[in-house]
């Protein structure tokens, strides 16, 4: 099997030819020759901390929703909403999430913060 290694293909090695494998980097390239369009845009701790806050707000507090809308995986997810209790950000209640009033002064907060660092030229 010949690949082009010019896209960062590799020839497969081992007793398995028909198996093969690529580094992230090469994967990235399958994409777009350069790969940084392609990528995914790293999310800051805040972002993410907003997103979850605003799945709560607009999309409701089941865990399911949430992990859809802050596009994060369960045990990640798990890690946030344990510190946005602990900090009384939220609440949870027979098994649903809801903001309380300090989160969703938070969550007004971080969307005017955003806002000004997009004005700027920022991701937040």
């Amino acid at each position: 099997m010949l690949h082009d290694t010019s896209l960062g293909l590799r020839q497969p090695s081992g007793d398995r030819p028909d198996l093969e494998v690529y580094r992230v980097h090469d994967v990235r390239r399958l994409n777009n020759q350069s790969g940084e369009d392609e990528l995914k845009p790293y999310r800051s701790r805040l972002k993410i901390i907003l997103d979850i806050l605003t799945a709560i707000n607009e999309e409701g507090g089941k865990v399911s929703k949430i992990l859809l809308y802050a596009n994060l995986s369960y045990d990640r997810l798990m890690k946030y909403l344990k510190e946005l209790l602990e900090k009384e950000l939220i609440e949870e209640k027979m098994g649903e999430y809801r903001l309380t009033e300090k989160g969703y002064k938070f969550l007004e907060e971080l969307r005017r913060a955003e806002k000004l660092a997009e004005a700027f030229g920022f991701r937040f």
